[in-house]
């Protein structure tokens, strides 16, 4: 095994260590959307074994510089998006494919395209 395939086989084994000992696998029958989700975590395909680091829903201390980056899903290609303060933009907003950007809508695996998606929150503000 080359040294690039063992750095691999070990980062993809503390992400599977990590997902298998996660105490809040509890599975949601009807799909995820962001608003059931909260915090930063890792979202992963159960079909396909897609993984990424996602941000729901953060924020700051309420101050007149508090801030949100809130999560969204291209409902066309599935990239998703991490936008700071989108209560600024002007809805629809649009990711670079030409899709339109939804935290309403089920998620789906950008790989894919399965719902059978898990979220493990990491932390939470």
């Amino acid at each position: 095994m080359k040294k690039s395939e063992k750095k691999f086989f070990w980062e993809e084994w503390r992400i599977y260590k990590f997902f298998k000992s996660s105490p809040s696998q509890e599975k949601n029958k009807k799909g995820l959307n962001f608003y059931q989700m909260g915090g930063n975590g890792l979202i992963m395909c159960e079909n396909c074994g897609f993984h990424q680091k996602l941000i729901s829903f953060i924020h700051g201390f309420p101050t007149n510089n508090s801030w949100t980056i809130s999560g969204y899903q291209c409902q066309k290609c599935g990239k998703f998006h991490e936008i700071k303060n989108d209560n600024k933009y002007k809805k629809p907003i649009k990711c670079d494919c030409g899709g339109i950007l939804s935290r309403d809508n089920e998620l789906f695996c950008p790989h894919c395209k399965n719902t059978d998606l898990k979220y493990w929150i990491k932390y939470l503000t």
